[in-house]
């Protein structure tokens, strides 16, 4: 059992302390941490500082992945961790290469993933009460690596005198999805406007997947899907509802993924 608190400390070095002392309370093994105050020397940073992934307990480190700028992943358990910031300063384009480099690094590896961090984008796929162009952005890509939403509800991540939002994200492969137990908001002050995310992974069962998988709503072919609906019988339950629709994304949206500079 892996357990893991997360959150953006808004670079405050009592929210940093803060958060080190909750982390030993809620026996977290794994932090992933944005906007830190200081990077700490066992502490595995993007190149800008931004963003870090420390492991607390004694907790097997598999390997440290490549960090970018907003960006740096650890892989523990067979996992690749991801911790990710963008700052609400970027453009819309700065935005969108940085979520270009960010699938280009989830699409060069391989097996599960954890995809958690600020990315600032709203949607209403995590409970947003609007929806934005990075957060249009930013689910298109969720969809395209076929990750999962961990953020339940519509308990805001980020309140700021009367502006609350959610902010914070958690997103992960299909099987660690599965895995995962009490994905929750914690109410406990953090010194920083942000809130603390905590969540716990059982121990994965069966084989991992080979390469990321998943369909892109921007190539959705709407001639194709209506091929695929015409003549069939309504789903008769919930089961058939979900393989109807699996059916329609895979004859609709083209899946383009490029692992290791080969197109699958």
């Amino acid at each position: 059992m892996t357990r893991m608190l997360q959150i953006n400390l808004n670079c405050c070095k009592v929210a940093q302390q803060l958060m080190l002392q909750t982390a030993t309370e809620k026996k977290a093994d794994v932090l992933i941490v944005c906007e830190q105050n200081t990077t700490l020397p066992h502490w595995h940073s993007d190149t800008d500082g931004k963003a870090a992934i420390a492991i607390h307990q004694e907790t097997i480190l598999e390997e440290v992945g490549d960090a970018g700028k907003g960006y740096v992943w650890v892989r523990i358990g067979g996992i690749r961790i991801y911790s990710c910031y963008v700052s609400p300063n970027t453009t819309f384009n700065e935005y969108r290469e940085y979520l270009e480099r960010l699938e280009s690094s989830i699409r060069a590896g391989t097996g599960e993933v954890i995809l958690a961090g600020d990315f600032n984008a709203k949607n209403a796929e995590w409970g947003s009460a609007i929806s934005d162009q990075r957060g249009n952005e930013l689910a298109a890509l969720i969809a395209s690596l076929n990750l999962n939403v961990c953020n339940i509800g519509s308990t805001p991540t980020f309140e700021r005198g009367s502006s609350r939002s959610i902010l914070d994200l958690t997103f992960t492969s299909p099987l660690t999805a599965r895995q995962m137990l009490d994905w929750s908001v914690l109410d406990e002050e953090s010194r920083s406007d942000h809130k603390y995310l905590f969540f716990r992974i059982g121990p994965h069962t069966g084989r991992h997947p080979d390469v990321p998988t998943g369909w892109c709503r921007k190539k959705l072919d709407p001639g194709k899907l209506k091929e695929y609906l015409d003549g069939k019988e309504l789903p008769r339950n919930a089961y058939e509802l979900m393989d109807r629709i699996r059916g329609a994304c895979d004859a609709a949206m083209i899946t383009n993924l490029n692992i290791g500079g080969q197109t699958k």
